[in-house]
């Protein structure tokens, strides 16, 4: 239990390392607690086929950071960036995504052998990395200190030595510049605010799912202020997208065309659909598809060392006395 208060205290802490005790244990506690909410769940609330798992999502909500905070501590331990591991998920993400476009395919056109060739990769793969992740995160410590600190078995570290990046910090920052579309933005800053972004998401997800039913009225109240939130946060979200693209040295003019691209390409799904042209609905499926991939890997790129047209590097001392140094959560 010691190591599960241990990284819930460094909640958004991406600095140093963790050794394998620390991450499994903390896994460990987290999968029990898991399992014992789920069961609440059941008990409490007589959870049938189509509820909501109340509070199993709350906690999920609460985890997220901590657990992403431990896992990048850990690929620290082995030497290994959090930005690679991301760059292999969104591999396996994509492998992902053209198998199931190839299994639809074979449905929908009878062919029984992609359908049966695409299933049996995507097994392969899924166990395959699974596996994978686990070698990963049960190697042994780099031994001695390491670009992200010292062992963490020859040393431990003081309470009042634990740093955590503050995720809201971003969050804050981005809102202050809330149309702002000049400048750059590290890969933390964008990350960051979409992180906080997606725990808001899972609350207003776990209220809604409580509230129906709740409520007698016409329109669900939760759904309005929902509506307000995608509002409020629209224009930040192009703004912080269009500073990230320009520290890696493009016209935040790519993201409007992405966009634009995008409507076109989801009104051209809905037309084939309608018209039964299964053609012309797969391939603008799997070009949206690649564009939102886009969308993930585009801001996972380095930014351009030093200065460029569009300001200093966010990353570099001189810069903004509020930007944290984004090499603590690589």
């Amino acid at each position: 239990m010691r190591w599960f208060i241990k990284c819930i205290r460094q909640y958004s802490d991406f600095n140093g390392r963790a050794r394998r005790k620390e991450f499994w244990m903390f896994s460990l506690v987290q999968f029990i607690l898991g399992l014992i909410l789920f069961t609440a769940d059941v008990i409490l609330f007589v959870l049938p086929s189509d509820a909501f798992p109340i509070l199993t999502m709350l906690y999920v909500t609460f985890a997220f950071f901590p657990s992403l905070a431990v896992a990048v501590r850990r690929l620290h331990d082995i030497g290994k960036s959090a930005w690679w591991y991301v760059k292999v998920c969104l591999t396996i993400y994509v492998v992902t995504i053209v198998l199931a476009i190839l299994f639809a395919i074979g449905g929908v056109y009878s062919i029984d052998i992609l359908t049966y060739i695409s299933m049996a990769i995507f097994m392969v793969m899924y166990i395959g990395s699974l596996a994978w992740v686990i070698v990963v995160f049960c190697k042994n410590s780099e031994p001695n200190e390491n670009k992200w600190g010292l062992n963490p078995k020859d040393s431990s570290t003081p309470e009042e030595d634990i740093v955590n990046i503050d995720c809201f910090k971003y969050f804050v920052k981005c809102f202050k510049q809330y149309v702002d579309f000049h400048g750059r933005a590290s890969r933390a800053e964008f990350w960051m605010f979409f992180g906080v972004c997606y725990m808001a998401q899972l609350v207003f997800s776990i209220v809604m799912n409580v509230s129906q039913g709740v409520s007698v009225d016409a329109v669900n109240p939760i759904s309005l202020i929902y509506l307000v939130y995608l509002m409020v946060i629209f224009i930040p979200s192009l703004a912080v997208g269009v500073r990230r693209l320009h520290d890696i040295g493009k016209s935040g003019w790519y993201l409007a065309g992405a966009l634009i691209l995008a409507v076109i390409l989801a009104f051209a799904i809905g037309l084939a659909i309608a018209f039964k042209s299964n053609v012309v609905a797969i391939v603008s499926m799997i070009l949206l598809i690649a564009l939102i991939l886009a969308f993930y890997i585009v801001p996972a790129l380095k930014g351009q060392p030093g200065e460029n047209k569009w300001g200093p590097n966010p990353n570099e001392e001189n810069n903004l006395s509020e930007t944290i140094n984004e090499n603590t959560i690589e």
